[in-house]
């Protein structure tokens, strides 16, 4: 089976975040993107455990809140992805099982190594890349730096409790869809917005993340945009573009 655009997309949406760490900017983006959604019914804070919540925000920034919710268990809880993949029906109870790209691998610390884990789930990761029986996951808040790095893993190897097998070929139609509808008709139009992103949101020179940032303005500010480019619109009295999934229109 080839791998489809929605894999890639959101694998690399994934990988931009490497190194990023516990109270960095970029983890504080992580965390306003999960409680754009907060499956669980209460916000995620910036000092708990993240693992699960950047596997969530990865979804959520690269599809939309819409897509995530409907084919990703999102949840800042590693035993409730769990629960929400087995009803979702893509739960894979086996340690043998080799993934795809982009599915996600749940652990368990207490696993002995004899027979089928089926402890309580620990850390959750993404697949970004099978070679052979080898490997490679990112993940959030790893090791006791709690940044977002790489670990190696080999199939039917210790620790792992099991996997998410995400629907991608559904997902990538569907992605694919709403983004040629996206192109008819703008995700956002020009007028004053409000920040509602706990951490501020920052201005950045052009629409896109890979945009130096000019400055950074706190939660609550309004601000005027007058054009729109995607998810970014630009504000002329702050001299940049912002991310308006963090804004509200009012």
């Amino acid at each position: 089976m080839s791998t489809t655009k929605a894999q890639l997309a959101y694998v690399s949406m994934s990988e931009s975040y490497l190194g990023a760490r516990i109270g960095s900017k970029k983890h504080h983006e992580l965390v306003d993107a999960f409680n754009l959604v907060a499956p669980d019914g209460w916000k995620m804070t910036y000092t708990a455990p993240w693992c699960a919540t950047a596997a969530s925000a990865w979804a959520i920034l690269t599809f939309g809140k819409k897509l995530a919710k409907r084919y990703f268990p999102l949840s800042a809880n590693c035993g409730t992805i769990i629960n929400e993949a087995m009803k979702m029906g893509i739960w894979v109870e086996s340690d043998r099982w080799v993934p795809v790209v982009g599915s996600w691998i749940l652990y368990d610390w207490n696993d002995t190594g004899a027979g089928e884990n089926k402890g309580i789930p620990d850390h959750v990761g993404v697949v970004t890349a099978i070679n052979g029986k080898r490997i490679t996951v990112i993940e959030g808040n790893k090791g006791t730096t709690g940044a977002v790095g790489f670990r190696q893993v080999t199939v039917d190897g210790r620790y792992i409790r099991g996997y998410v097998a995400i629907s991608w070929s559904a997902l990538d139609k569907d992605w694919r869809g709403i983004s040629q509808s996206a192109k008819k008709e703008p995700k956002y139009k020009p007028g004053t917005y409000k920040v509602v992103a706990a951490n501020g949101l920052n201005v950045r020179k052009g629409a896109g993340t890979e945009h130096r940032i000019i400055r950074a303005i706190a939660n609550g500010s309004r601000f005027k945009v007058t054009k729109t480019s995607g998810s970014w619109g630009f504000a002329p009295a702050l001299g940049g573009w912002l991310a308006l999934d963090y804004a509200r229109k009012v």
